[in-house]
Protein backbone atom coordinates (compact mmCIF):
# COMPACT_ATOMS: atom_id res chain seq x y z
CA UNK A 1 0.00 0.00 0.00
CA UNK A 2 2.94 2.48 1.16
CA UNK A 3 4.33 1.30 -2.11
CA UNK A 4 1.28 2.57 -4.15
CA UNK A 5 0.36 5.45 -2.56
CA UNK A 6 4.05 7.00 -3.22
CA UNK A 7 4.85 5.74 -6.57
CA UNK A 8 7.51 3.64 -4.83
CA UNK A 9 10.02 0.98 -6.54
CA UNK A 10 10.25 -2.22 -4.11
CA UNK A 11 14.04 -1.32 -3.58
CA UNK A 12 12.93 1.97 -2.68
CA UNK A 13 10.65 1.25 -0.29
CA UNK A 14 13.53 -1.40 1.31
CA UNK A 15 15.55 1.29 1.65
CA UNK A 16 13.32 3.71 3.65
CA UNK A 17 12.44 0.06 5.88
CA UNK A 18 16.39 0.50 6.36
CA UNK A 19 16.78 3.68 7.01
CA UNK A 20 14.23 3.20 9.83
CA UNK A 21 11.98 6.33 8.28
CA UNK A 22 8.42 4.39 7.84
CA UNK A 23 6.96 3.92 11.68
CA UNK A 24 3.45 2.52 12.29
CA UNK A 25 1.87 3.11 14.73
CA UNK A 26 4.96 4.59 16.24
CA UNK A 27 7.04 1.57 15.96
CA UNK A 28 9.18 1.51 13.05
CA UNK A 29 7.67 -0.65 10.08
CA UNK A 30 8.95 -4.21 9.49
CA UNK A 31 9.47 -5.60 5.99
CA UNK A 32 6.51 -8.78 6.78
CA UNK A 33 4.39 -6.20 7.99
CA UNK A 34 0.96 -5.37 5.90
CA UNK A 35 -0.39 -1.86 6.45
CA UNK A 36 -4.44 -2.35 7.34
CA UNK A 37 -7.02 -0.52 6.67
CA UNK A 38 -7.49 2.37 9.62
CA UNK A 39 -3.17 2.25 10.62
CA UNK A 40 -1.33 5.67 10.74
CA UNK A 41 1.71 5.48 8.44
CA UNK A 42 4.56 8.16 9.66
CA UNK A 43 7.37 8.90 7.17
CA UNK A 44 10.51 10.62 8.18
CA UNK A 45 10.33 13.53 5.19
CA UNK A 46 13.85 14.40 5.16
CA UNK A 47 14.91 10.43 4.97
CA UNK A 48 12.36 10.01 2.14
CA UNK A 49 13.97 12.73 0.11
CA UNK A 50 17.46 11.99 0.44
CA UNK A 51 16.79 8.60 -0.93
CA UNK A 52 14.21 9.70 -4.28
CA UNK A 53 17.04 12.61 -4.42
CA UNK A 54 19.51 10.09 -5.00
CA UNK A 55 17.61 8.35 -7.27
CA UNK A 56 16.84 11.40 -9.52
CA UNK A 57 20.54 12.96 -9.12
CA UNK A 58 21.51 8.65 -10.79
CA UNK A 59 18.49 9.22 -13.39
CA UNK A 60 20.17 12.73 -14.57
CA UNK A 61 23.20 11.78 -14.54
CA UNK A 62 22.61 8.79 -16.74
CA UNK A 63 20.29 10.93 -18.86
CA UNK A 64 24.02 13.57 -20.22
Amino acid sequence: MIRTCLNLSSSKLNQLIDAEAIFVHERLLQKKHKVQNGDVVRIHKDKLKTILWKEELYDEVAVK
